[in-house]
Order: structure tokens, then sequence, then C-alpha cells
């Protein structure tokens, strides 16, 4: 998973992902969404999840009409 620093203290139901984090899962804190679609190509395959909310959602927009001209695409790579 690859988020903006801002959700990783955000508290779940159950936990956060910085607690996630800190129990051994892959959750990277990202600033681009370019930097998640460069973790998807470097990744072996497995999927890499973008999360993102609020005013980072609009941002988003715009970077993945970026990578749209750019015709960068992954197979592994969601949001």
């Amino acid at each position: 998973m690859a988020t903006y620093g801002d959700l990783i203290r955000v508290p779940g139901s159950a936990t956060s992902l910085e607690k996630e984090k800190a129990n051994g899962h892959d959750i990277r804190i990202i600033y681009s969404v370019l930097e998640a679609v460069e973790i998807a190509r470097n990744n072996d395959g497995k999927p890499v999840i973008f999360l993102g909310i609020g005013f980072e959602t609009t941002v988003l927009q715009r970077q993945l009409q970026s990578l749209r001209q750019k015709k960068i695409r992954s197979a592994t790579f969601s949001y």
C-alpha cells in the first residue's frame, strides 16, 4: 500500500496504517502517485494500492491524467 503521510496515523475501526506498518506490513509513505506507479513497476508483480482521500483525490486525478498522457500503465497498480 502506498499513501500520503497524512493518512498514516488516521485511526481505523481496529487499527491504523502506522500500527500495521510497525507490525511489518509493506505500507509506504509517498509524495506523488507517480512514486506509487514506480513501486508497482519494481515490485515483482505484487499489487500496489494507492490510498488517498479528501483534497488528495483531486490532485490524484490531475496526476492520473498525466499518466494517461505519458501512457504509463501497470497491471499491479490500483487506486
